[in-house]
């Protein structure tokens, strides 16, 4: 169709027709929507990045003022929160440093600093305890009881095998070991039940009264004896054990303060650093001379243990800490405090970082001025009264004669037998649709609820040929595949009517149908309106290709044996240069062309087109030019039969048995077939005449 004729719209399945000579108010509607669409352009051309100035929106007030930027923000608003003189870096500068102080000094950040500072001296504290612990005169008594209760323990263990012996018997009475033994002599006795009455026997006699002992006193002191030998053994591994220990803790008093403790000691105070250092030294020096008179057994060498005021200076610091974390202040002060020093750093660090921006802002805002400008005219301006107009076109000039040119174009000529639709109009951007609905009174279902696809095409085609049959012009027309879901007893219908109207105007008309193609053709033949045919195709490498001729499909044997003709001379062309692939597919297709041609044949020369594929009748009257005859059935049945034989075995791989592809003689021969076969039909017709 083009600009002159009658525009069919199919929107959402909807079937809406715009009547020709109303589309001015819509075009004029088009033009306004084109003017909004570059003033809106335009604004958003107009409109400023403001990218650079978002990094500054922030809670402050000059923070809320770039976010707050518009087209009425004025030069005096500007002045004010983009400048930044000395006296403000200065205050600037001194808000900055009480922050950082009020940061440091925070009741919670008080309370951490103070809690580490405590831990700090409770770790000296602890390791100063440990000292004087090692090096103390009570540390110093244990070591050298320890010593003596070693020498005891081992003299009464030497002595355990003298007391059977007469001879060493009285150098033990009175002694030391012997003390020891008469201690563990009780303790055996009062550990036993076996007997009633202690005994303990020197020459089978008691060593307490001399008295001699019976057999079962004699038994009882050998286990006695035994018992003696362990716990003297026993003695002696304890007593080592317990000397074991306290030379251990000797020896673990070190020459000089650990490295850690030594560095918490100089975060104390240098003197006190110096102090420590001097304490463990002295307790090293005590420890060391604990050790060597463990040797000499000289005791009276042992200097003092370490002095001084380390422990009562890290007394009095513990004391100090935990008194002022009780004096810790309210964290909530603080911290609204701080609050305020920040929101009053925000807005100078603002305003400083503005200041250098200010002819940009103000560009800005110039910038959204502008932009407003174009936005503000675009919104003034809007279709409706183009619609409104449309409206009042539609009412007064779209006649009955529309209507009746419908009905006409669907009864008439295209044999609807529905019931016939009627108009509603819709208007929607000035542009005016006649929507068909199903009656007046039904005129709210659409015909699209109750007609098929089919019959809403035949709707469509006839409101369009109504449009163009009342408007008086002869424009060309175009139909793109007119018959879209039409019905095969419609489609003659459709095609009589384009043929009528190319009576009087050019009528172009695409179809893929060969059937529609050829009711065409036969209502041109039967109106006698002139026809001419084009073939348009397309494959994998081209698209638009033409053949000045109808489709090989509805050609007559003869155009179809000069086509052939020429796919001979393709196949010898791809041949000679080289293209082997091209030349076997120009073959199979030539063979696949020339048995359909023997299938036209059999149509249109046997059965004299009595019978035609694309026809609907049968012709009897053309009886008279059938002709078959054995030699004619013959040849039909053997070249249809070698052209299947061909193409079935041009479709097999060589390799596998298949027959050789026929050459271009072989090719020249089998089309001169149905020439020759054409030859013996015009004998027969003259014989059978």
């Amino acid at each position: 169709l083009d600009d002159k004729c009658s525009r069919t719209y199919i929107s959402d399945s909807e079937l809406t027709i715009a009547p020709q000579g109303l589309d001015i108010p819509e075009r004029a509607a088009a033009e306004i929507d084109r003017v909004q669409a570059h003033l809106k352009s335009l604004a958003d051309s107009a409109r400023p990045n403001k990218q650079a100035l978002d990094a500054w929106a922030n809670g402050s007030e000059s923070g809320q003022f770039v976010a707050g930027l518009s087209a009425t923000t004025t030069r005096e608003t500007i002045d004010k929160h983009a400048s930044f003189d000395d006296d403000e870096r200065t205050a600037l500068e001194q808000l900055t440093s009480d922050i950082v102080a009020l940061k440091r000094d925070t009741p919670d950040g008080q309370r951490k600093r103070l809690a580490t500072e405590k831990s700090n001296a409770q770790s000296i504290f602890q390791f100063v305890q440990g000292l004087e612990e090692k090096s103390s005169d009570e540390s110093l008594r244990k070591l050298r009881g320890a010593q003596t209760s070693l020498s005891q323990a081992e003299e009464a263990s030497a002595s355990v095998g003298k007391i059977g012996d007469s001879e060493t018997r009285d150098e033990l009475l009175g002694t030391d070991p012997w003390r020891a033994l008469v201690r563990s002599a009780l303790d055996f006795v009062k550990g036993d039940d076996d007997s009633a009455q202690p005994a303990i026997a020197i020459d089978g006699r008691c060593s307490l009264c001399w008295q001699e002992l019976d057999d079962d006193a004699q038994r009882r002191v050998e286990r006695f004896l035994a018992y003696l030998t362990s716990d003297a053994e026993s003695r002696v591994t304890s007593a080592k054990q317990t000397l074991g220990a306290l030379q251990a803790d000797a020896l673990a008093v070190p020459a000089t303060a650990p490295t850690a403790v030594a560095e918490l000691a100089r975060n104390q105070s240098p003197e006190f650093a110096s102090e420590l250092e001097q304490f463990v030294s002295t307790a090293h020096a005590r420890a060391d001379a604990m050790m060597k008179a463990l040797t000499s057994s000289n005791w009276t060498t042992v200097p003092t243990g370490p002095g001084g005021t380390v422990r009562s200076t890290l007394e009095k610091r513990i004391s100090d800490i935990e008194g002022k974390e009780n004096a810790v202040g309210d964290e909530a002060d603080m911290a609204r405090k701080l609050t305020e020093l920040e929101a009053q750093q925000l807005e100078l660090t603002t305003r400083q970082a503005l200041a250098p921006m200010r002819k940009a802002i103000a560009d800005f805002v110039q910038a959204l001025r502008e932009a407003q400008r174009y936005e503000s005219v675009a919104k003034s301006i809007n279709t409706r009264k183009a619609s409104t107009k449309a409206g009042e076109l539609e009412k007064k000039y779209r006649t009955a004669a529309f209507e009746k040119a419908v009905e006409h174009e669907l009864k008439n000529e295209l044999a609807f037998t529905r019931h016939t639709p009627k108009f509603s109009t819709k208007t929607s951007k000035a542009k005016v649709q006649l929507r068909p609905v199903v009656s007046v009174e039904l005129k709210d279902v659409s015909a699209e609820r109750v007609f098929s696809e089919g019959e809403r095409t035949a709707i469509s085609l006839a409101s369009f040929l109504a449009e163009v049959s009342i408007t008086g012009d002869t424009a060309g027309l175009i139909f793109d595949d007119p018959i879209s879901s039409l019905d095969h007893g419609r489609r003659y219908f459709v095609a009589r009517r384009l043929v009528k109207e190319a009576a009087r105007r050019q009528v172009v008309v695409f179809t893929h149908d060969l059937s529609f193609f050829a009711d065409l053709r036969r209502a041109a033949k039967d109106q006698s309106v002139a026809c001419e045919s084009r073939t348009l195709s397309a494959n994998e490498w081209a698209v638009g290709m033409i053949e000045e001729d109808m489709p090989f499909g509805a050609r007559s044997v003869n155009d179809r044996v000069t086509v052939l003709r020429k796919m001979i001379d393709e196949m010898t062309d791809a041949g000679t240069a080289g293209k082997a692939v091209e030349a076997q597919d120009i073959c199979y297709r030539f063979y696949d062309r020339l048995r359909g041609t023997w299938e036209r044949f059999v149509e249109s020369e046997m059965f004299g087109k009595v019978v035609e594929r694309l026809e609907k009748e049968v012709r009897p009257g053309l009886f008279k030019n059938m002709a078959d005859t054995p030699e004619i059935r013959a040849a039909v049945t053997q070249n249809y039969t070698r052209c299947s034989d061909v193409i079935e075995a041009h479709d097999s791989p060589l390799a596998a048995g298949g027959q050789v592809s026929p050459t271009t003689a072989e090719m020249e021969q089998d089309l001169q077939a149905i020439v020759d076969a054409q030859k013996l039909v015009s004998t027969a017709r003259k014989a059978n005449a």
